[in-house]
């Protein structure tokens, strides 16, 4: 005896719950058919092999996902570099500058100007 509780699309069987299914019962071992067999080895391959396409397809799309994303993080990093560098470029020219006016605000002439009101 088999109850036959799978769902067949191809032949509109679709079993919404699981009481009243069909039930199959014949003297003697049941054995389906070779032809049923075969069918349903068949679609089953041919599923793998979309399956297996599709995988590939994936492959290839994540590929170049990294490599994108690997370059972006490569370019953002260059970018970043260069802003710390111009960054730093400017402290060091802020500093020499500092600089500069220390030292021009210590001469001498400076400091007199400043004791006679001129500067």
């Amino acid at each position: 005896m088999q109850i036959a509780s799978e769902n067949v699309a191809e032949f509109g069987v679709d079993h919404a719950e699981t009481w009243s299914l069909p039930i199959v019962a014949r003297k003697g071992k049941f054995a389906p058919p070779a032809g049923e067999i075969v069918k349903m080895y068949a679609a089953a391959s041919r599923q793998i092999a979309a399956l297996e396409r599709e995988v590939e397809v994936l492959r290839g799309e994540y590929s170049r996902y990294i490599a994108f994303h690997e370059q972006s993080h490569k370019e953002a990093a260059e970018e970043l570099q260069k802003r710390a560098d111009w960054a730093m470029g400017l402290d060091r020219e802020l500093q020499e500058t500092r600089a500069q006016k220390a030292e021009l605000e210590s001469r001498l002439w400076v400091k007199a100007g400043r004791k006679l009101g001129g500067v």
